[in-house]
């Protein structure tokens, strides 16, 4: 039993959860016992756990060995992630290198899927929109997840919640240029790049001639940039009634990838 945040072995977790270190470029925090399950299911290493001593006799039989398991007394758990811990279980997982831009090809489709759709993020900033957007990406059957240069950290605490482990089940990507990997994509791969945009003149979604490979360009709360629209090689546009112009990105992510995906 920790009775003192000053346990060496609640440092790890205590660096990582400080403003400043959010991003860590070792490790990451899990947090909910839903999620932390799916961490211990997947090929991510889990290096620890840290349990709220009311859960402790429910998570103990699923901690693998080799994994450090703490259990805190109650009054301490807050203190140690900032805020009021209602779920009663954190992990420590450890970052692995991501895929390069390529690799995504090489992959197998998912289970019951012919076409192979990859999404790609050059610039997504909001922590829960990210992590919303992954899930549905995991869900409905996507490739893999190219990140622009541009996009944000997917394993930020918020992130990795909003995903509910999604996440660890998703194969990533990252971009060291974007224009370069969407040309390789389509020139040398024959892959349609497909942006999403808000334009009367862009191809509506339930008409758009997909091809067997596609990527799938989303832009940010703002939407994408000139430069990322005109590297693709077709928009698509969800067509809008009753006054409304646009949907949040991440709800406009789910209808995307739903069609995308058939």
């Amino acid at each position: 039993m920790i009775e003192s945040l000053d346990d060496p072995r609640l440092t790890p977790f205590i660096d990582v959860t400080k403003p400043d270190k959010r991003e860590s470029p070792v490790r990451f925090v899990v947090e909910g016992e839903n999620v932390v399950r799916r961490l211990l299911a997947s090929d991510y290493k889990c290096e620890s756990i840290v349990c709220a001593q009311r859960k402790a006799e429910r998570i103990r039989p699923i901690v693998p060995e080799g994994v450090e398991f703490l259990v805190l007394e109650e009054k301490l758990v807050a203190d140690l992630v900032g805020f009021k811990f209602h779920s009663g279980v954190m992990a420590m997982g450890l970052h692995r290198p991501m895929l390069e831009p390529a690799q995504l090809l090489d992959l197998p489709l998912p289970a019951g899927q012919v076409r192979s759709v990859i999404l790609v993020l050059p610039e997504m900033n909001d922590p829960a929109n990210l992590g919303t957007i992954l899930r549905s990406a995991a869900a409905l059957g996507v490739r893999g997840v190219l990140l622009g240069e541009r996009c944000r950290d997917p394993f930020v605490r918020h992130t990795i919640r909003t995903s509910m482990g999604a996440i660890f089940n998703l194969p990533l990507a990252k971009s060291k240029s974007l224009t370069e990997d969407l040309r390789m994509l389509s020139d040398r791969h024959g892959v349609q790049t497909w942006a999403t945009v808000l334009a009367d003149d862009a191809v509506p979604l339930e008409r758009a001639n997909l091809g067997p490979s596609v990527a799938l360009l989303l832009g940010s709360e703002a939407g994408l940039t000139d430069a990322d629209v005109a590297a693709c090689t077709g928009r698509v546009t969800i067509p809008m009634r009753r006054g409304t112009d646009s949907l949040n990105v991440a709800a406009a992510a789910a209808v995307f990838l739903y069609h995308f995906c058939q």
